[in-house]
């Protein structure tokens, strides 16, 4: 019996939904401590919107101090037609991509007094969302913050979209369950971090009051104030954790 021959590309072109998408890049960004280099060419197929190419946006930022490399490819500059994770994952790994991302890296520490909202990878992927995505992300987010800060469980994410939607309030049908919910949070607190680690290492000197005390569930936590005096500034923070 005779081995059949593989199929010519253009059969072998694989089209994915935008949500399948959209969690790849969340996966993405979690596996490899990264923010949103995944992008996409995108297409409506009756109600659904369907990727049809995938891109990345830091080799494409970076292309003309990457494009002297060995074996570059402007594959994932014009897009890539193979939509597959495997796909995804073997570009992150790549020469091409590991260097464009070191240059990105290079040039956040350039913004280093800039504060955060002008250099974070999650800031710069945000503002390049259309106006209606970002709405709804700010939204999503806003949520979290919600949870987060009120010690609520994380089963309270999906149950408050669904109550945001029936007010009325577009939230979209992405990231709109206890997952997406985690992440979100998981995201916002790496970011306070970073944050009050930056003024920490900035600081002349502080101080540290630490105290104990228990939550609504009769769980004890422990409430960190610091006060920090920033080298010359008369000023201080108080931040409660």
């Amino acid at each position: 019996m005779k081995r059949r021959h593989d199929a010519p590309d253009e059969v072998k072109k694989r089209h994915v939904d935008y949500a399948t998408f959209q969690k790849w890049r969340l996966d993405l960004d979690r596996e490899h401590q990264t923010m949103s280099w995944l992008d996409c060419n995108s297409e409506k197929e009756g109600t659904k919107t369907v990727v049809m190419k995938l891109k990345c946006r830091v080799c494409t930022e970076f292309v003309d101090k990457i494009r002297c490399g060995k074996n570059f490819s402007e594959k994932w500059i014009v897009g890539a037609e193979s939509v597959r994770i495997s796909n995804v994952r073997d570009h992150a790994r790549n020469w091409q991509h590991t260097r464009a991302m070191s240059l990105l890296k290079k040039q956040q520490s350039q913004f280093a007094g800039s504060g955060p909202s002008s250099y974070a990878p999650i800031a710069r992927a945000f503002n390049k969302l259309p106006d209606d995505e970002r709405a709804k992300l700010r939204v999503k987010f806003d949520i979290a913050y919600f949870i987060a800060i009120e010690n609520l469980p994380y089963t309270k994410y999906a149950k408050i979209c669904e109550l945001e939607n029936r007010h009325g309030v577009c939230v979209g049908a992405s990231y709109v369950n206890e997952t997406a919910g985690k992440d979100f949070i998981h995201y916002i607190a790496d970011s306070r971090r970073r944050e009050l680690k930056q003024t920490l290492e900035n600081a002349k000197f502080f101080s540290m009051l630490l105290d104990g005390s228990t939550d609504a569930g009769k769980m004890s936590i422990t409430i960190s104030t610091i006060t920090i005096s920033i080298i010359i500034i008369e000023c201080h923070y108080q931040i409660v954790n």
